[in-house]
């Protein structure tokens, strides 16, 4: 499930007469629970997923207002403290992060800018991560052995 995936539209009916049914995919969609009579509708979706959603759209806010304020050198001091994971990752990643991520903003079509924008954040938290896992690091820094042709 990506960052801000559209919900899929249930009725409340269906809900009531087949939670589970209803429900079955809610680990891969949100779940929009439409509700008559003026009444608000319902979002059913992984706590994990909101908090994902919250803490992405406040780093873009972060990161923009960042931008907005400092030009792209105050969007670059602004990663550490923006994204927590970052920390690990050297100045000229923190430089890539952000002409990617100004990149992807200017992106015309929003649901690609959506896409892409949490693609490029799954990514850059990959990145983090490896950095800190010493055994795929070394790994990734080990020069790479020719041991042959593949066979089948």
């Amino acid at each position: 499930m990506g960052a801000l995936d559209k919900p899929r539209d249930v009725a409340f009916g269906d809900l009531l007469s087949d939670p589970q049914g209803t429900l079955v995919d809610v680990d891969t969609q949100p779940v929009r629970v439409l509700r008559d009579h003026g009444k608000r509708d319902l979002l059913v979706m992984r706590a994990d997923q909101a908090r994902r959603n919250a803490e992405l759209l406040d780093a873009l806010i972060a990161l923009l207002e960042a931008h907005v304020e400092g030009g792209q050198a105050g969007a670059i001091a602004a990663v550490p403290a923006v994204l927590p994971w970052a920390d690990v990752l050297p100045r000229v990643d923190h430089e890539m992060l952000v002409a990617e991520f100004l990149r992807v903003t200017q992106y015309r079509d929003s649901k690609a800018r959506v896409n892409a924008l949490d693609v490029l954040w799954e990514q850059w938290e990959e990145t983090a991560a490896a950095q800190r896992d010493e055994t795929m690091l070394e790994a990734h820094r080990a020069p790479i052995v020719d041991q042959g042709p593949v066979t089948c």
